[in-house]
């Protein structure tokens, strides 16, 4: 059956973090080392800082995954860390972090006690199943799975420090994904019957709905991976199914990179956070200029783009810091929207757009290959593959 194309808007319940034009919007990823903000982090975090704070912060629940194999009590030090700044006066939203596909076995409390209970793993035909990787697979299917995690976000946000949760990992157990990948896909699993996969289906959409329940709809849930499965399945209305926001992997200024982000605009209130540069890495600086000026081509209300990303919030400069000076150049309010989807097709795909203050991008694909340009109001710009020679200084409207 093809996919039903999906043009109707819908707005999204769940409490929204600040936004606005004045820069480029952004979020960090990350949480403190040895579980304690440094003062520099808090005064970024509270605005005091030389470069613009981000809108909000996911506390990264892999900061402990390098401490020593006992258990961690990951949940009560990422509530203390929260805690922490609450105390402090920051008051950015913070979304508790935790990886629902995952079990780092000593990482969490609650992964320690699905070890435990090998009932709490996915099991075909009495046997236990394994991912590509080696990693276990939550029975969705199994009302105690479901309950265990439930619990957990509900304890995170009766705390009063959450404003909601990121859910790590949602896409790679979900079709259309390969299954020779890390991911798991249980539609390409030989081992499990039509009824066991489709009791593991209709279960994992009933944590998902539980995961929301216990959050609260007027707070905030968003998944990684969640815009790869609504863009492919075109005729998912995510307002009443999925989660209201979206982490998205690896962006790089990609043609669907664009597309995605032009389709998750047709929501209103539909928080995106595009994971690109920020972690001090040299596997993700190469694409910044051409990230950045496709990220400011089709951006709307709501969608972040990264200023930091670290399972420390120390390492390397920290994440009051940047290399970008971009980050702290006036922006302005859009002067247009973004192109409709289907203007934007695998053959071409040009964005144009201007800003307030005098800013103006383009971010042209043709044919495989990218080219792009920010001009910023202080006469400096951010080029890819030669893109200013297209984009010249003296257009001062596109």
């Amino acid at each position: 059956m093809s996919a039903v194309p999906m043009v109707v808007m819908t707005t999204l319940a769940g409490k929204l973090p600040d936004f606005n034009w004045n820069h480029v919007p952004t979020y960090s990823f990350c949480s403190p080392a040895n579980y304690t903000w440094r003062k520099d982090e808090i005064d970024w975090m509270k605005g005091l800082g030389e470069n613009p704070a981000p809108f909000f912060n996911i506390m990264g629940y892999a900061t402990y995954v390098n401490m020593a194999p006992t258990n961690q009590h990951a949940e009560e030090k990422q509530i203390a860390a929260a805690k922490e700044l609450r105390d402090n006066g920051v008051n950015i939203t913070l979304l508790a972090g935790t990886g629902w596909d995952l079990v780092f076995k000593t990482l969490m409390d609650v992964d320690v006690y699905m070890e435990q209970h090998p009932e709490t793993m996915l099991h075909c035909n009495g046997t236990l199943q394994l991912r590509p990787d080696g990693r276990h697979v939550h029975d969705w299917s199994n009302p105690t799975t479901r309950g265990l995690w439930a619990g957990l976000f509900s304890h995170y946000i009766d705390t009063g420090y959450f404003d909601g949760a990121f859910l790590d990992g949602i896409g790679p157990e979900l079709p259309p994904y390969d299954p020779n990948e890390t991911g798991y896909n249980i539609i390409s699993n030989p081992n499990c019957s039509q009824a066991e996969k489709n009791a593991w289906i209709v279960g994992q959409q009933l944590m998902i709905n539980q995961l929301r329940d216990a959050v609260g709809v007027d707070n905030l849930t968003m998944c990684n991976g969640h815009l790869q499965v609504f863009a492919t399945h075109t005729n998912i209305d995510i307002g009443d199914t999925w989660c209201n926001g979206n982490f998205q992997e690896e962006w790089q200024g990609r043609l669907e990179d664009v597309q995605v982000l032009l389709k998750a605009g047709q929501y209103e209130n539909y928080p995106v956070a595009v994971r690109s540069v920020g972690d001090n890495t040299t596997q993700w600086m190469g694409p910044f200029n051409v990230s950045l000026a496709a990220f400011l081509g089709c951006a709307k209300k709501y969608h972040y783009f990264l200023h930091f990303f670290s399972y420390d919030c120390g390492e390397g400069p920290g994440l009051q810091t940047t290399k970008y000076p971009e980050y702290s150049k006036p922006l302005g309010e859009p002067l247009q929207d973004p192109i409709p989807l289907e203007q934007c097709t695998s053959s071409s795909c040009i964005l144009r757009r201007s800003f307030t203050e005098n800013v103006h991008v383009l971010y042209n694909y043709t044919n495989g290959k990218s080219f792009s340009c920010i001009r910023w109001g202080d006469h400096s710009v951010t080029e890819f593959n030669g893109g200013c020679a297209y984009l010249p200084p003296a257009e001062d409207s596109l």
